[in-house]
């Protein structure tokens, strides 16, 4: 009933997975449902041993940009390179 009540009016989407009996499985279940709807743009967001036979609900929200810039990027000096957040 839950899942059912924040579809609409959220546009969410939610289901329901069996954490306690199956961590593993249930976040490599979950990674793949991001992989999916952000069309293969997030593969992994939850990492191995972040789950445990103790959590009870994940929460998670995935967004990706892919727009036009203003003023582009000079290709030469773009490179692929490792993301970092700082702690605030």
């Amino acid at each position: 009933e839950f899942i059912n009540s924040t579809k609409k009016p959220y546009s969410l989407e939610l289901e329901s997975v069996d954490i306690k009996s199956q961590v593993e499985k249930a976040r490599l279940q979950i990674n793949t449902t991001v992989k999916d709807l952000t069309d293969g743009n997030m593969e992994m967001v939850l990492d191995e041993g972040s789950l445990s036979e103790n959590t009870n609900m994940v929460l998670l929200g995935a967004a990706y940009l892919k727009g036009c810039w203003l003023y582009k990027f000079n290709e030469s000096e773009t490179k692929e390179a490792e993301f970092h957040i700082n702690k605030v």
